[in-house]
């Protein structure tokens, strides 16, 4: 993304290109707007819902209004779109000045992300970071996929 759009957590991970987090795809990092540039949320787990909403033509004054902000130079009446809803919790590894926070391992290993829905997010690229911070990335990528093997594991005995 050249130019940096505002979403909140849900539409942002919607729109990016690799919206899924398994092993085999590079990590999502994402950061609230007014965070520093090298603090962010890996992005190790998502659930996502779409709706569509159609946008009712309005009736009265107000279609008048529309219809003639919808014209092109030909005259014609441009359709109204359908709009796409996304929601959804969205879990992640906090990462404060280049180092996982809290510096411990967290007893969960990927809470969710507070505030997903109400606050602006913008996507973090993973080559404007410091090898050191993309190398603390990766560990914790391979740290969150250990445990959640580890729980497969312990949930499999149980069964």
């Amino acid at each position: 993304m050249s130019t940096k759009q505002l979403f909140n957590l849900p539409k942002l991970i919607a729109s990016l290109p690799s919206s899924s987090s398994t092993s085999t795809t590079k990590p999502i990092l994402v950061k609230p707007l007014n965070w520093p540039h090298n603090s962010f949320y890996l992005v190790t787990r998502q659930d996502l819902q779409f709706s569509t909403t159609t946008v009712n033509e309005p009736k009265g004054k107000a279609a008048e209004t529309i219809t003639t902000t919808n014209e092109d130079e030909n005259g014609v009446v441009n359709p109204i779109e359908d709009q796409v809803n996304v929601k959804g919790r969205v879990w992640g590894l906090k990462f404060w000045q280049g180092h996982p926070y809290p510096r411990q391992s967290p007893k969960i290993s990927d809470p969710k992300i507070p505030n997903a829905s109400k606050e602006q997010f913008v996507p973090v690229d993973l080559s404007s970071l410091s090898s050191d911070i993309k190398q603390r990335v990766l560990e914790g990528q391979k740290l969150v996929e250990q445990r959640r093997r580890e729980r497969r594991e312990v949930l499999k005995k149980k069964l």
